[in-house]
């Protein structure tokens, strides 16, 4: 059995719940950006761009910066549906811009963590570190040379160590 568009349309979805319940901020907001001359693809875009520079500071370390940008620019995003609807210009082209636009500001931020995490921590492993663990691995029998090859390999960025043999010991950084 087919449903029919007027039975799919009215069951709300939890971004209709939020929007309702959000309203007596978002409403407000969006006609002080409106009376502004801003568009909503513009409120888009500078959502895009705010989260792209939050992912560059948590991609740098700095979290608490890089934190409060993406949650400063979370509302934004908001606002642009806001902005449409009250300007009376909504349709599926604007939610389908707004919709992919999202998408990359996610995955830019996800790219600033991912960043951060393998870059910055998985490199300060270094070779001194793993020789504490060298003693208490071979003890029970676990190949240390080969962890501690495989420690100085990730703490070495392309281009700073060189190796002439494919041991440790032989390394020059």
């Amino acid at each position: 059995m087919e449903k029919s568009a007027n039975s799919t349309s009215s069951k709300k979805t939890f971004s209709d719940y939020l929007r309702l319940w959000f309203k007596w901020v978002l409403d407000p907001l969006g006609g002080f950006f409106n009376s502004l001359g801003l568009t909503p693809n513009t409120m888009t875009m500078l959502g895009l761009v705010g989260n792209s520079v939050g992912a560059y500071y948590l991609a740098r370390g700095d979290m608490l910066t890089g934190g409060i940008l993406v949650l400063l620019m979370t509302p934004i995003d908001a606002l642009d549906g806001t902005m449409a609807r009250l300007r009376g210009e909504s349709g599926d082209f604007g939610a389908f811009v707004d919709s992919v636009t999202d998408r990359y500001s996610e995955l830019i931020i996800y790219g600033g963590l991912l960043y951060h995490f393998l870059i910055h921590k998985l490199t300060s492993v270094s070779f001194h570190d793993t020789r504490w663990h060298d003693q208490e691995l071979s003890g029970k029998g676990y190949r240390s040379d080969l962890l501690r090859r495989v420690a100085k390999g990730i703490s070495s960025r392309p281009g700073q160590c060189r190796a002439t043999e494919t041991t440790v010991s032989q390394r020059r950084c």
